[in-house]
């Protein structure tokens, strides 16, 4: 009986490594949820498009199983991080091409593959509560979210165009307070150049 008791225990114990979590447990405790690939990478909390707490969940849910979900938290974090005032995404036949408008001056991103793109579009698409398997009519829609940084809101607008499709996110600024001229980067001679202006008819 010893015997058999032992072999068994220890082929279960192989087949199922979570047993011997569960044995450590103390009565009314959980054990940790094991960590899905979405969960992988940075950490941001999206806000999902949606009428109701059912239709938000439901939008979220198929926003992570995209396959591109851990690509678009990698990428507003980038473009938040680089304070990026938008995104333009321009996709063709081959792939997708990748820009941020940061102080008003454009730089480029790597490019994706147009599969890696697809996938991250849908994505974008499922959280703003739009249909990704339309690629030609005007979409427009707000993804609030929330990573280490801050707060933000973008919003996304997809619209088809003679090589693909161009996708545009654009982040809401918002400005606390007005910056004196010194903290602007302006010399003093400047400043009088801007006032001289000002005060002309």
């Amino acid at each position: 009986p010893f015997l058999t008791y032992y072999f068994i225990r220890w082929s279960r114990f192989k087949a199922d490594p979570t047993i011997k979590q569960h044995l450590k447990l103390k009565p009314g405790e959980i054990p940790d949820a094991e960590a899905l690939p979405q969960d992988e990478g940075v950490s941001i909390d999206f806000t999902p498009a949606g009428n109701s707490p059912k239709e938000k969940q439901a939008n979220l849910i198929r926003a992570r199983q995209t396959g591109g979900f851990n690509e678009l938290k990698e990428l507003l974090y980038e473009t938040q991080f680089k304070r990026a005032e938008q995104l333009l995404m321009d996709f063709s036949r081959d792939g997708v091409a990748l820009r941020i408008l940061v102080d008003g001056m454009w730089h480029p991103l790597d490019s994706w593959d147009r599969e890696t793109g697809d996938a991250v579009l849908a994505s974008l698409k499922y959280l703003a509560g739009l249909n990704p398997a339309e690629r030609r009519a005007r979409q427009s829609g707000p993804i609030p979210f929330k990573s280490e940084i801050g707060k933000a809101n973008v919003t996304i607008t997809s619209q088809g165009v003679p090589t693909g499709e161009r996708v545009q996110v654009k982040y809401e600024i918002t400005v606390k307070e007005a910056l004196p001229f010194s903290q602007l980067g302006m010399f003093p001679e400047m400043v009088q150049q801007v006032k001289s202006a000002l005060d002309k008819p």
